[in-house]
């Protein structure tokens, strides 16, 4: 009988953090691109009417690891002059935090650097790149 009791005690208290191991708990961890300013993927990255290129991101990730490094991988379709080709864009280096925010730096050719991510605490990352580009990612 009192192991009986001891067992419930258990069940009970296993029951009480019931999200234990569910939801993340630091913002490391790889999140794939579900919306840029505001739309779902495929989305409009940049739209330049003047020089007839629009760019759309069709699929992307970032990944945040545990020893402050990332790599932010974007897939595009680039219609310029009513030619259509596909492109990916790969950027990598470094991440510090504070609070919530993490602060990409990186000398990789054609990657911007301060660019600004802010994480929700459970599984979405908000990527601000400037002016009108801004994504949201999910785990």
């Amino acid at each position: 009988m009192r192991n009986t009791g001891i067992l419930l005690f258990l069940l009970a208290l296993v029951a009480c953090d019931s999200d234990a191991g569910t939801t993340p708990r630091t913002m490391t961890g790889t999140y794939r691109l579900v919306d840029v300013n505001g739309y779902g993927v495929p989305g409009v990255f940049t739209n330049q009417p003047a020089n007839n290129r629009v760019v759309t991101a069709t699929s992307g990730a970032v990944t945040l690891t545990p020893d402050g490094t990332y790599n932010n991988r974007m897939d595009f379709t680039v219609v310029y002059n009513g030619v259509t080709t596909d492109s990916i864009s790969v950027c990598t280096g470094t991440y510090s935090t504070r609070g919530n925010e993490a602060i990409f730096s990186t000398s990789a050719p054609g990657c911007p650097t301060g660019v600004r991510a802010v994480w929700d605490y459970q599984d979405g990352l908000s990527v601000d790149y400037g002016l009108v580009q801004r994504t949201r990612y999910a785990r």
